[in-house]
């Protein structure tokens, strides 16, 4: 849960993602870490609950769920 909420912090400031953006899509000679972030947040985002059925208990799966969704929609936001 630690890795959603550090996407959530990051994609809740503009700033950030769009410095991000900048250095890292538009240069030819970087990775598109931008664009991975997305990805990332959309793999989450579309994750089913059967893939959560490591957790022993359901509120975390459910805590776990709303941060992804969370995450998700920060990204939204901004863009």
């Amino acid at each position: 849960m630690l890795v959603l909420e550090v996407l959530n912090h990051i994609c809740d400031d503009q700033l950030i993602l769009s410095e991000i953006f900048l250095n890292f899509d538009c240069d030819w000679d970087s990775m598109d870490l931008f664009k991975r972030i997305v990805n990332a947040l959309a793999k989450i985002a579309k994750s089913k609950q059967r893939d959560l059925q490591y957790h022993s208990s359901a509120p975390v799966s459910r805590q776990l769920k709303i941060q992804q969704n969370e995450a998700a929609l920060v990204l939204k936001g901004p863009i």
